[in-house]
């Protein structure tokens, strides 16, 4: 069992199950991937779930989409480096999408469908949106949830839900009031978020809030990402070196710093997330743990932390069922890897009389 300190919630509508109750977080392993010879998991990006129970998980550096069975051998192979159809020149993302796989390719802004059986079915351009996607969340296997790398998009809105077909249903979340005109603020800043059953739920690395939406870009609460171990904002680090990123000695005033790196929504009401120390010269790896906070919409309240627990890898997605999955090293090698899921288990004050 995880340990982890937890709130209580107020009640609101889909959320009355959640009220005066504390959340405690249990792990529990899914399985071991065995790739059975193939090339393994280089960069893992996104971990989610087929229909079928099949895993997907996006692979950055290999710029393919690895499919395990419920066995957690290899499946199959989805994609390959190109620039024709189905293969990708610069892939960032890609999800389980139904008992299809979406893909998306940040060089040409484009997602690439492909079948249950692993073909090229069709590719959706998102050139004619507002800003250029740096990645892309499916969203309740029918709709995609676009978000811009900050850079370059400052003062316009950075995300946009999208219907299967690419047009637009809503923009919105414009940050500038929050990280400022500063280029070197800016350049340390990317938009992280994902959404479920009728709530977006936004982030920002190098910030320290959250915020959630409906799916009209209405905001419907906020709240400190992690009020027990408040996050320094980069703003406020570079601000403070008087304008500069880096330090006299040329070290990073945000190496070393608590940041969030992923956000992933799960019911109607909740989102987990997860803090890591930012690596600022070699990357952060998420399967090397940090810490997860878990929050909750309450009425009147904005969003509130209702779990917070050390975690052993990285939080990557969610089960089809809303509950959190972790990719962790299986190795000292970090050569393997294995699936555990994280249970929320809800304990009343009532029931602990």
């Amino acid at each position: 069992m995880v340990t982890a300190a937890l709130a209580g919630c107020a009640d609101r509508p889909g959320l009355a199950s959640r009220a005066d109750s504390r959340r405690d977080v249990v792990e529990e392993d899914v399985v071991r991937l065995d790739d059975a010879g193939q090339p393994i998991l280089a960069r893992p990006e996104r971990l989610s779930v087929q229909r079928n129970g099949r895993l997907i998980i996006s692979d950055i550096s290999d710029k393919d989409v690895k499919v395990y069975g419920t066995d957690g051998r290899r499946a199959a192979t989805y994609g390959r480096p190109g620039r024709g159809p189905g293969e990708f020149a610069a892939m960032l993302t890609a999800q389980a999408y139904g008992d299809s796989v979406v893909a998306y390719d940040f060089e040409s802004s484009r997602l690439t469908v492909f079948s249950p059986d692993g073909h090229y079915a069709r590719a959706v351009s998102l050139g004619h949106l507002p800003f250029l996607p740096w990645s892309v969340r499916v969203v309740d296997d029918s709709l995609f949830l676009a978000a811009a790398a900050a850079p370059g998009s400052i003062g316009r809105p950075l995300l946009a839900l999208l219907r299967p077909d690419g047009t637009r249903i809503s923009t919105f979340f414009d940050p500038a009031k929050l990280i400022g005109r500063s280029p070197e603020v800016i350049q340390q800043t990317f938009v992280l978020a994902d959404g479920a059953h009728g709530v977006v739920f936004v982030g920002l690395a190098g910030a320290d809030s959250v915020w959630a939406y409906d799916y009209h870009g209405k905001l419907l609460g906020s709240g400190p990402l992690d009020p027990v171990q408040p996050l320094p904002t980069t703003r406020a680090l570079i601000e403070h070196n008087r304008g500069r990123m880096r330090r006299p000695d040329g070290s990073y005033v945000v190496d070393g710093q608590r940041t969030l790196f992923s956000v992933v929504a799960l019911d109607s009401g909740s989102v987990a997330m997860q803090v890591c120390e930012r690596d600022a010269m070699r990357g952060t790896d998420l399967l090397e743990g940090g810490t997860l906070l878990v929050a909750a919409i309450q009425l009147n309240r904005g969003l509130t932390m209702v779990a917070r627990a050390a975690l052993d890898g990285g939080l990557l997605g969610s089960e089809r069922g809303g509950a959190p999955l972790v990719l962790r090293y299986a190795s000292a090698e970090q050569d393997r890897y294995a699936i555990t899921r994280l249970r929320l288990t809800t304990h009343s004050r009532t029931a602990r009389r």
